[in-house]
């Protein structure tokens, strides 16, 4: 027996968007922006479909835009309806293979410039047809409310309704600067840094809030593999910091020994550098590396988009 179609609704998926656009981006101006279109065909977009509701869907101030409980309710909805729109359309484009339309992405500001950026200047060069926007933020994402098709993380496992694809490592080594190493003792075993001034890096994941009471100091803990040997040092340390290059910049400086992410040690600034700016020592000895994962919605998996920057990740 055919399934029956439900009655023609009086609104729109368009119209959807727009109120869905205003609400996650904080005003009628940025979500214009968004949608490529102007102020003016948001505000009317949303009161049209307030006059055939027949209710206030927004709270309006010269200060913000906040919904009111009806569309609090209908966002919520309009959500759920938009995400399945997105997905038949995804699923509909899976089936020609093209790569092309709007790819909104979330990444830690840090590994953009460590190394995501380079693969979303790959994915424009390779995909002239696809749209890129990409969020730079630490904290954690609603996919689903944020209208964000892809989170970059690292370390993090996939949540309730996502997926998680790791696409690579991120390997560690010990730097020093060559300043530095001069007047100081050689570093031939993990042992030998207790004797140096330590700078940590710890990311976010890792990291302890501690309050402005407590005496507790920063300590470094590091772990370093040799064959079946494992050594653990533990510190005090002269700088800590949850950004990784702020800790580069110290251990550039000359104000201690480091454990960095290899990309970011041998990162050649500026252009035209000859060699990389600090030393890795202890090369036979490794450290524990740290997942990159892609994160998105199971119907992501038949998004050509999605797939292409994983390959162009992977490569």
């Amino acid at each position: 027996m055919a399934t029956l179609l439900p009655m023609k609704t009086t609104i729109e998926t368009q119209q959807m968007r727009v109120f869905v656009a205003v609400l996650q981006r904080g005003g009628f101006t940025a979500a214009a922006k968004v949608l490529d279109t102007d102020k003016g065909y948001v505000s009317r977009s949303v009161s049209r479909m307030e006059d055939q509701l027949g209710v206030a869907l927004l709270n309006r101030t010269t200060r913000q835009i906040t919904p009111t409980a009806a569309g609090s309710a209908f966002y919520e909805k309009a959500v759920s309806i938009l995400s399945s729109v997105a997905e038949a359309e995804t699923d509909a484009r899976a089936m020609s293979n093209e790569t092309f339309g709007n790819f909104r992405i979330s990444v830690a500001p840090e590994f953009g410039r460590m190394r995501a950026n380079k693969w979303f200047q790959k994915m424009l060069e390779l995909y002239p047809k696809v749209n890129l926007e990409i969020v730079y933020e630490n904290q954690s994402v609603d996919l689903f409310r944020e209208g964000v098709d892809l989170a970059i993380r690292i370390g993090d496992r996939a949540s309730s309704g996502l997926v998680s694809e790791t696409v690579g490592l991120i390997e560690y080594g010990v730097y020093a600067s060559p300043g530095y190493l001069e007047p100081t003792s050689r570093i031939l075993t993990p042992e030998d840094l207790k004797e140096h001034d330590l700078i940590s890096f710890r990311p976010r994941e890792d990291a302890k809030i501690l309050p402005s009471w407590s005496n507790l100091t920063p300590t470094a803990n590091w772990r370093f593999h040799k064959d079946a040997e494992t050594r653990e040092i533990e510190k005090t340390t002269r700088f800590q910091s949850n950004n990784v290059f702020a800790t580069r910049q110290m251990c550039m400086a000359g104000l201690g020994v480091a454990v960095l992410p290899i990309d970011v040690a041998e990162l050649i600034e500026p252009p035209g550098t000859s060699k990389p700016e600090l030393i890795r020592l202890l090369p036979d000895w490794s450290v524990e590396p740290t997942l990159v994962n892609f994160l998105f919605p199971k119907s992501g998996m038949k998004d050509p988009k999605i797939r292409n920057l994983m390959a162009i990740a992977k490569q």
